[in-house]
């Protein structure tokens, strides 16, 4: 988890901020879980969930003079094929890679989206805060864990 997951993300985010430097613009988005700073049940998860949000505050910090915009995005329980294969539950608290792809898009698209650099955003509040809704119509509630 570490290594796919910090590691790939923080090389993608070293390897596309200088060029978004030289154009002086720019989003850079990390995936990570997350509930209010809640404990997510195993160690190195909860690990390289932090460290991926981390990462995207202080890439904000380090990108902001140069108009680049860096920040987290926390998708729910999203309905990946692995998760049809093997969940045998209730789906209805999932959503689909879409409605993240949607999230991402209206970031991109928003003039004004370094008002959100070095947060971790959940998904469910930025298409609440957008507009949008999942490929199914519905606005899926935020993800969080059991207290």
């Amino acid at each position: 988890m570490i290594d796919r997951g910090v590691r790939f993300q923080y090389l993608a985010a070293r390897h596309a901020a200088p060029l978004m430097i030289a154009r002086a613009g720019g989003l850079i988005i990390g995936t990570a879980a997350g509930d209010r700073g809640r404990y997510l049940g195993n160690l190195v998860y909860d690990v390289a969930k932090s460290a991926v949000a981390r990462m995207a505050f202080g890439m904000a910090t380090e990108l902001r003079p140069h108009g680049v915009a860096a920040l987290t995005l926390l998708p729910g329980f999203t309905r990946t094929e692995a998760v049809l294969a093997l969940f045998t539950g209730d789906l209805s608290p999932t959503h689909s890679t879409q409605y993240v792809g949607r999230a991402v898009a209206m970031l991109a698209a928003d003039a004004d989206v370094m008002r959100h650099s070095g947060e971790s955003l959940r998904v469910s509040d930025v298409a609440k805060s957008y507009g949008f809704v999942d490929v199914d119509g519905r606005w899926v509630p935020p993800f969080e864990l059991p207290e």
